[in-house]
């Protein structure tokens, strides 16, 4: 989670893994280790940024890397996440921060950062984009790798938040508002989750993504100090289209910004 999603994802926290069982985390992570492959690169070291619950940075610890980092800017979501690292005994250290400020203790670099599941839409100015990549060149070793999902302008302008689904005990009703202007999607998001015994909780949340371009991605990432920058289509194996709805992009740190 991001700066810009306030109050976002604290209620939500409770019932976020439930409702994310299907998301492919460990798929995508699987598809940015070719990446490193075909850049011979092999990170130890790696930090995941708004890691949310940290569904994908428990993979990345299962996966061998060592030491892992994880923060994102919601205590509830950290929370979650220690729970569970406590539970399965997994060496992992979390820490509540905004992705815009990000660092690790005493000045602490690793060879890999990773920022899943769209969590850089929720930073919805072009200014907040380029504090992230600065604080994240800042953490990375130099030829060290960047590696993050965006939903792409398609996918927000064909409203992809307007959804309604219901698994296990809780429900959702998810309706998107797309901003061409502004190049922002305004999802209000209600929850219905029922308890054994008949008693049902309600709650809502408001979450706003704004649609980045590959220009702005780019030039942004260069100013940062990266160079080796590419962009999939849907995590594949071919460069985004015009309907490609998420964009895996990598990128390689040359120098530490000034």
């Amino acid at each position: 989670m991001t700066s810009s999603e306030n109050k976002s994802y604290s209620a939500l926290a409770g019932v976020y893994d439930h409702i994310m069982w299907t998301v492919p985390h460990s798929a995508w992570l699987s598809r940015i280790e070719r990446d490193l492959r075909d850049r011979r690169k092999r990170p130890r070291s790696v930090f995941d940024i708004a890691c949310g619950t940290g569904l994908g940075t428990e993979i990345l610890f299962s996966r061998g890397y060592s030491p892992v980092y994880g923060a994102d800017l919601s205590p509830e979501m950290i929370s979650v996440a220690r729970n569970k690292a406590n539970t399965a005994g997994s060496a992992i250290t979390y820490f509540v921060q905004n992705a815009e400020v990000t660092s690790l203790p005493d000045d602490l670099t690793v060879d890999l950062v990773t920022c899943l599941f769209d969590a850089l839409n929720y930073v919805t100015t072009l200014d907040g984009l380029h504090r992230v990549f600065i604080s994240v060149a800042q953490t990375l070793n130099v030829g060290g790798v960047f590696a993050f999902d965006l939903n792409a302008p398609y996918a927000l302008r064909q409203g992809l938040f307007n959804q309604e689904d219901a698994i296990g005990n809780i429900r959702h009703v998810w309706k998107a508002a797309w901003d061409e202007e502004a190049r922002l999607c305004t999802v209000n998001m209600d929850f219905w989750r029922t308890h054994p015994d008949g008693s049902e909780d309600v709650f809502s949340e408001q979450h706003v993504q704004r649609a980045h371009t590959k220009d702005e991605v780019r030039d942004g990432l260069r100013g940062a100090g990266f160079h080796e920058i590419l962009f999939w289509g849907n995590y594949a194996d071919k460069a985004p289209n015009s309907k490609s709805d998420r964009w895996l992009v990598t990128a390689v740190l040359k120098e530490k910004p000034e």
